[in-house]
């Protein structure tokens, strides 16, 4: 290697220390939230920094993302840009067609935290209710992708995913009886994106059809989502 290529391999193996340790700090140390606008900047560096590393550095990188994903309080306006950058990666990654300029994970162990992570938008989506719509929206939007246009998730995924949905439409509480999630409380566009994430879903459960069912009774839906709502049964 000639001896301006050392020093560049030198300079990117510094910042990408400095980001990690920015986002992602050694265990017992507590990780800090970045302004807004600083985490705004960030993002497109990671994603550079990501594309020209080696395999190694840029799974440690994008596992640093979605770690501060979980940190990221969710009332902050970062919380839907975090979960968005992680969908295009997600998109990019596990796309059924190749992407060019996608990030080369092969063969990294960022597949499982990338399902992991997937699975828990559902329980995000109840923590969130309707306090932070755009981030909701990042959340089923990322969900609609993933169930549409990747192969991330497996049969057994897949039915993980859709007990976990029903829990926002309806869920029955020992001792409290039936319980309706947040989507009696979106938005018909949010409504919508998630009617279709269920749409998705092959073999859809009995639970999850009486859970949809059980919140169209209650959330005054509009002709539309009331339309997709008995296509899905």
């Amino acid at each position: 290697m000639a001896e301006p290529d050392v020093e560049l391999a030198r300079v990117l193996r510094r910042v990408i220390r400095f980001v990690l340790q920015t986002l992602d700090p050694k265990p017992g140390r507590v990780a800090r939230t970045l302004r807004h606008e600083h985490f705004v900047e960030l993002l497109p560096a990671i994603w550079r920094l990501a594309r020209c590393a080696d395999r190694k550095d840029a799974d440690r990188l994008l596992t640093a993302v979605m770690r501060y994903s979980s940190v990221c309080p969710l009332s902050s306006p970062s919380k839907a840009l975090c979960i968005r950058f992680l969908a295009r990666i997600v998109d990019a990654q596990w796309a059924r067609q190749p992407v060019h300029g996608a990030p080369d994970l092969a063969g990294s162990q960022l597949s499982e935290l990338a399902t992991a992570w997937v699975l828990g938008l559902p329980k995000l989506l109840w923590q969130l209710r309707d306090r932070n719509i755009n981030a909701s929206a990042a959340a089923a939007d990322t969900l609609r992708m993933v169930c549409q246009r990747t192969r991330l998730l497996d049969e057994t995924s897949a039915d993980t995913l859709q007990t976990s949905l029903s829990t926002l439409f309806c869920v029955s509480v020992p001792g409290k009886g039936p319980v309706h999630g947040p989507f009696c409380l979106y938005p018909p566009a949010l409504q919508q994106t998630v009617l279709e994430i269920v749409a998705c879903c092959p073999a859809r459960s009995p639970r999850l059809a009486q859970a949809v069912r059980a919140a169209i009774a209650t959330a005054a839906p509009t002709r539309g989502i009331q339309v997709l709502a008995a296509e899905i049964g």
